[in-house]
């Protein structure tokens, strides 16, 4: 059943006013279904923008084609809106918000690996080239605190750390990861560090500190885990659905959300669980709510699946 803007709308209103700030030091999220995409799809990169929308890239569609699409997902209305299509096809890229608002869409694959990176311009619809990386393809994207982009791992060179420097328009090599990583996911805590966890090859945490330029592991994930949407907002990150098998729309598909703060790292199970189990989604996070598109229980999915949960809250309030 489809969802209109309207009623989502009113709905995610009514869970944010049953999920205030309440002084707990961890999450619990309370699902729902949001406005249906317009197509189905797997395998692709939402990134908040500047704006209060989200916007997606690429990925795989149930023709079996691999897209060049972009999709602006406007917050308030509950509209899409079609923008110019990247160069090139890709899915299962990576990326993040560039401090300028501009967004950065890294490697992927279509018919082999895409080992490029493009820049999209919310303001202008426009995109430019923004050269090549090692990883790529499964990969993981944060955008620190230092103003630069780190890429995290992927198929094409899995414990690889390439980092982009929006100021000089070039890469360079990053303190590469101790644990090899793809299909995976990674956050960035308030202090600058980063998290990177998961996938394929590991259930482990490994934590980065870009002062340091020290890797350290700190945790595991409560079960193997790859394929999943992951999240975080500085506070907090989310591990969302998932699977262990590793081909692309291949059962089990999990409905399981996992969340750890970045001060302990330690990763817990909500109590709450997905309105709809999948893999191969992709998600982000604007103010307290998370917002996990598409996916594969099967078939590609056109579902968005919200998620609200009670931010922490300053002692003095």
């Amino acid at each position: 059943m489809r969802t209109s803007p309207l009623r989502w709308l009113i709905a995610v209103a009514f869970l944010l006013q049953l999920f205030p700030a309440t002084g707990r030091a961890q999450p619990m999220t309370s699902w729902s279904v949001g406005p249906t995409m317009p197509f189905a799809g797997s395998q692709m990169l939402a990134i908040a923008g500047d704006d209060g929308s989200i916007y997606l890239f690429g990925g795989y569609r149930n023709n079996g084609q691999v897209s060049a699409d972009a999709w602006r997902f406007d917050l308030v209305t509950g509209n899409y809106t079609q923008l110019t299509s990247m160069s090139s096809a890709r899915r299962g890229a990576c990326g993040d918000r560039l401090p300028d608002g501009r967004l950065m869409v890294v490697g992927g694959y279509n018919n082999g690996p895409v080992l490029t990176a493009v820049i999209y311009d919310t303001h202008t619809d426009v995109w430019t080239p923004a050269g090549s990386v090692t990883g790529g393809w499964e990969c993981s994207a944060n955008t620190g605190a230092d103003g630069l982009l780190h890429v995290f791992g992927g198929e094409s060179n899995t414990t690889s750390h390439d980092v982009y420097d929006p100021g000089t328009d070039s890469w360079s090599a990053g303190q590469w990861m101790p644990t090899q990583r793809k299909i995976h996911g990674s956050a960035m805590a308030d202090d600058g560090r980063f998290f990177v966890f998961g996938g394929e090859i590991s259930q482990t945490t490994d934590v980065f500190d870009p002062q340091t330029q020290v890797w350290a592991q700190i945790s595991n994930l409560p079960n193997s885990n790859m394929q999943f949407g992951w999240a975080g907002d500085g506070e907090r990150m989310f591990v969302l659905g998932g699977s262990t098998s590793y081909g692309n729309d291949g059962a089990p598909y999990y409905d399981v959300v996992w969340y750890a703060d970045t001060i302990t790292g330690v990763w817990q199970v909500d109590s709450e669980v997905l309105p709809v189990a999948a893999r191969e989604t992709t998600a982000a996070v604007v103010d307290g709510v998370i917002y996990l598109f598409g996916g594969s229980n099967g078939n590609k999915l056109d579902v968005v699946q919200v998620g609200v949960y009670a931010a922490d809250q300053d002692e003095d309030g």
